[in-house]
């Protein structure tokens, strides 16, 4: 945390307009509050890409300042771990947002949400790390229409594996 700051004077900054979707794929504007439950799961936020890899998050994020949060696995246990991506200063990094007990935090900064490590850096401009000196200052939305290949794709999986299934127990009483 910061000098004279408290857990609850952090969680009471305001959200940036659009950061937060509803299920009917609309964004809804919220200025100060979130609902606990949008707070526990960073994907229904517009700035987080789900599952991405490195290389495709380098692509899209073009500008100075621009930012992504991302899943990706890591190499070191294979387990999926939350990344934020930026690029600053024409270079990217991929920080991975570390669980410490109960709290979140990059470097040294602690949060009791990944939506509020966000928020934090993003209206207060404060750099990422000391060493990359990386601020937030755009988030890059992701795209519904982009979400639709994939899950029709799930879609499209799922119906193959029924009609196996169907087949070879059809097949299977005879």
């Amino acid at each position: 945390m910061l000098p004279n700051t408290s857990a609850s004077s952090i969680s009471q900054l305001p959200v940036n307009k659009c950061w937060k979707r509803g299920t009917t794929k609309k964004l809804i504007q919220s200025d100060q509050t979130i609902c606990k439950q949008n707070l526990e799961v960073p994907g229904s936020f517009c700035w987080h890409h789900g599952r991405m890899g490195r290389k495709i998050a380098c692509e899209l994020l073009e500008e100075n300042g621009q930012f992504l949060v991302r899943s990706a696995r890591s190499k070191l246990d294979l387990k999926i771990k939350t990344v934020l991506s930026v690029k600053w200063n024409n270079r990217h990094y991929h920080f991975g947002i570390k669980k410490i007990g109960e709290y979140f935090t990059i470097e040294e900064l602690s949060f009791n949400n990944i939506i509020q490590l966000i928020s934090f850096y993003f209206t207060t401009k404060h750099p990422l790390t000391r060493q990359s000196k990386a601020v937030l200052l755009q988030p890059l939305y992701r795209s519904v229409e982009a979400e639709e290949p994939f899950i029709l794709g799930g879609v499209l999986c799922l119906a193959v594996a029924c009609a196996v299934v169907i087949f070879i127990y059809f097949f299977a009483l005879k």
